[in-house]
């Protein structure tokens, strides 16, 4: 690497010995498995016993500064910290060459937390708590050996096995562990770092410790037990605000299956998302819970399909889609955008900030929809605007919608659109020009998420995306869901920047883990947090 030294070129610290023999020597190398922007994840077998292990390599090219080598310096010393526990995927051997680090890992063949569920079509009160009782298990390991995780996420969790080849509990496995950091007893956190719909508020302050671990535990909880997100916003700032204006008692339990859901789920989800870290359960405290306990009182009586129907939605959302709406949103004039949100007070008859399913019927039987066709308006509307599965329509939530369908309309706003991603005006949109666009309008843009939408859209497989593609991916009928959210890319290691930022982008103590809406966060300034 032009102007550094082979020192600086190259971390290596007694706490991560590494093997510099060629890998390929040692291993048969075989499918990729998964892609990230430092590098990728390859299935692999260990010649000398035909073990299959998994191997990430880092990409030496995309480690741009000394704090980036230090980073994955850091995350092999804690993987190595943390060894042993049945929870915690295994680091077998670190090798590195002048192109590549890579990390010698256990394999996990079983998919994400929410893909195996999704998989099985059904699950229970029971195994909610089990999982959780897992990653609370994992969670206390680390904290006892002084280590906070700081981005415990479902995308974090993967399952050894397949759907119905081993126990899922016990094989549920951490996986990440580049935010992960030791820490002290007297001495906060300050880094801003994590994943939107998981980050604690304390962090979003700058001044927080393990307990923030619980909090992220807590969202997931209530995520499992309902297909939805406690806190929802159609951009990771929206989704900050919620959850900096989040007060005790106002977790919405009221849309369905929360009704059917056990008041010890409930006292479980509210315990670990006490806003006061100092108030919020310890990890102690809660795997004692009789909910929590294994042979506790958690049902093992199905959760309604509609929850996994949710978890589904949810993870397919097309991230182009999410795209164009944000740039669609921004075409409307300000007169249009103040008569929409006229309509939505005019449906909003007893004021209280939302649209009940009842208001909407009332709306719709007002501006004239015949009987014969209410119903079914009413039950496509709802679906296509309650993104957050509520039961109820929010603004933003009626804003988004509305907005996009509105400028969906409109062929010649989808060909602007186009042209402001085409920035050459040469036809085609580049994998270069969507990973700007993305960064642009605030979603992520790793090679991951640039790989997604082309084997969405790209459907000559030339590796561009031309108008007519552009639009056929855009006139589906999915398209009335554009601005619900998307756990598996919003909330997957949000990385800021694309291959081309200089190191000078990357300055200071930002890690490139993180988005630039959360490491750049600051309380005081992009809002009021103390006002009510």
């Amino acid at each position: 690497m032009l102007g550094r030294t082979e020192k600086e070129t190259r971390l290596v610290s007694p706490t991560t010995p590494r093997n510099e023999k060629s890998i390929v020597a040692e291993y048969d190398i075989k499918e990729v498995v998964g892609k990230g922007q430092y590098g990728v994840c390859h299935r692999a077998i260990r010649r000398s016993d035909g073990a299959e292990v998994a191997i990430k390599s880092i990409s030496r090219s995309k480690l741009l500064t000394r704090q980036d080598l230090e980073e994955v310096d850091r995350e092999i010393a804690i993987m190595r910290h943390l060894a042993g526990h049945p929870n915690i995927v295994q680091i077998f051997e670190v090798y590195e060459d002048t192109s590549y680090i890579h990390l010698v890992q256990e394999l996990c063949k079983g998919g994400e937390l929410f893909d195996q569920i999704i998989s099985k079509g059904h699950y229970s009160e029971k195994e909610a708590a089990g999982m959780v009782r897992t990653i609370l298990a994992v969670i206390k390991h680390m904290h006892d050996l002084g280590v906070v995780h700081r981005d415990l996420k479902p995308e974090n969790f993967l399952f050894a096995s397949k759907v119905g080849t081993a126990d899922t509990d016990s094989s549920l496995k951490a996986i990440d562990f580049g935010l992960s950091c030791f820490f002290s007893k007297d001495n906060p956190l300050k880094d801003c770092v994590g994943s939107s719909y998981y980050i604690a508020p304390e962090v979003l302050r700058r001044s927080y410790d393990k307990k923030a671990d619980i909090w992220s535990a807590g969202v997931i909880l209530y995520i499992l037990l309902c297909g939805s997100p406690p806190f929802f916003g159609s951009c990771d700032r929206d989704i900050l605000h919620k959850v900096m204006r989040y007060r005790d008692g106002t977790l919405n339990f009221k849309f369905q299956p929360w009704p059917e859901i056990s008041e010890g789920a409930k006292e479980c989800v509210t315990m670990m998302l006490k806003l006061d870290p100092k108030e919020r359960a310890s990890i102690r405290t809660v795997l004692e819970h009789p909910w929590m306990k294994e042979n506790g009182s958690a049902s093992a009586r199905p959760i309604s399909n509609e929850v996994v129907n949710r978890l589904s939605r949810f993870v397919k959302m097309s991230k182009l889609q999410k795209l164009i709406s944000r740039m669609m949103a921004e075409m409307l004039s300000p007169a249009e955008i103040k008569g929409l949100h006229t309509i939505f007070q005019r449906l909003d008859s007893d004021n209280d900030g939302v649209v009940t399913m009842d208001e909407l019927r009332a709306g719709l039987v007002k501006w004239g929809v015949k009987n014969g066709e209410l119903e079914n308006h009413v039950a496509q509307m709802m679906k296509n605007m309650d993104m957050d599965g509520s039961g109820t329509i929010d603004l933003d939530e009626f804003m988004s919608a509305t907005m996009s369908m509105c400028q969906f309309e409109h062929e010649g706003n989808m060909l602007q659109a186009f042209m402001n991603i085409d920035k050459d005006r040469n036809g085609v949109i580049s994998r270069e020009e969507l990973g700007k666009a993305l960064t642009d309008y605030g979603l992520v843009d790793t090679q991951d998420s640039i790989d997604e939408i082309l084997d969405e859209v790209d459907t000559n497989r030339d590796g561009l995306i031309d108008y007519q593609e552009f639009v056929a991916n855009l006139s589906e009928v999915k398209m009335f869901r554009v601005a619900t959210f998307d756990l598996k890319m919003s909330g997957r290691s949000f990385w800021s920047g694309s291959e081309t930022l200089s190191s000078r982008d990357f300055g200071g103590n930002r890690s490139r883990r993180v988005s630039k809406t959360i490491r750049d966060w600051d309380s005081s300034k992009d809002m009021d947090v103390d006002s009510d």
